[in-house]
């Protein structure tokens, strides 16, 4: 019975650690790896293409911006100012306005990424 017991013990012991894991955030959200290139952000390559490509259709003047929420993005100033609130909206946090508005679906997860590694970055003019 005691050689059971310690069998059982061993195993409960083997398996636990076979399901540990290694929850660094460096690996877990790794954007470096796959399709998504997220290692050289900058706003006028990377970020501004996105905003352009879903954005400036309600946020691209002052006219459009009424449409908008009263928020332009019109140049770079616009866009430093609403970095967090673009980021929060297009990646659908709570708290935020989901955007682009009246879609059940975000943008491109890896759009969402870049936004999110040149926010984190600073949200640099580069």
């Amino acid at each position: 019975m005691k050689v059971l017991s310690s069998f059982i013990v061993l195993v409960l012991f083997v398996f636990g650690l076979s399901t540990c894991t290694n929850n660094k955030e460096e690996i877990l959200y790794n954007d470096s790896v796959g399709t998504c290139d997220t290692i050289n952000v900058t706003y006028a390559a990377k970020v501004k293409p996105i905003l352009v490509a879903n954005c400036l259709s309600c946020h691209g003047n002052a006219v459009a911006a009424s449409n908008g929420g009263g928020l332009k993005f019109q140049d770079y100033a616009d866009v430093k100012a609403n970095a967090n609130q673009i980021y929060g909206s297009v990646a659908h946090l709570p708290g935020y306005a989901s955007m682009p508005k009246n879609m059940s679906s975000t943008i491109d997860n890896c759009q969402i990424k870049i936004i999110r590694k040149w926010v984190q970055s600073g949200a640099l003019d580069n």
